[in-house]
């Protein structure tokens, strides 16, 4: 009976020996596991902020384009038929850079009504009793946001008088 419980013990230390490694190496996977995390974490939170810079720069690039179309449009008398096709090309890049903005969850800002104070910026304003304070008169430049986001505010022209609504 001494023998048997003499094994018995050598088993429980070797036992013990192994539950201990087990839990050393759950303990350095549990701490590469946080480190991969973080990292992990960190290169997503780069990636986001990457992709809005991104953004910002193409939403540049399309103010450009809607520039030059608005010109273009007040000096129609001026385009010749070779500039009509250029015209339409670009009107082709500008629609495909919309198509980017649908796909990554990118739109206009409404400026309309009242302004907000979050979602535009007052570029000037403008004395008229024709309606309320605080009216969107007109866009200076379009805003957009990138799902719940506010990537460049809207900047507007609103009213401003002495009525009290």
């Amino acid at each position: 009976m001494n023998e048997k419980s003499t094994v018995n013990e050598a088993d429980l230390f070797e036992s013990d020996g192994q539950i201990m490694g087990v839990e050393r190496d759950l303990r350095d996977m549990m701490v590469k596991y946080g480190q991969l995390k973080s990292a992990s974490e960190a290169k997503e939170q780069k990636y986001e902020k990457d992709k809005k810079e991104f953004l910002i720069r193409l939403i540049e690039v399309a103010d450009h384009f809607d520039f030059l179309f608005e010109n273009i449009g007040q000096k129609q008398d001026l385009v010749t038929q070779q500039m009509k096709i250029w015209i339409n090309n670009f009107k082709s890049v500008r629609r495909r850079i919309e198509n980017i903005f649908a796909e990554e969850g990118v739109g206009p800002i409404k400026a309309e009504g009242k302004f907000v104070n979050g979602l535009h910026s007052i570029h000037e304003t403008e004395e008229t009793d024709d309606v309320s304070n605080f009216t969107i008169l007109s866009v200076v430049i379009k805003g957009y946001y990138l799902n719940d986001q506010v990537l460049r505010k809207a900047a507007v022209i609103v009213a401003k008088n002495n009525r009290e609504d």
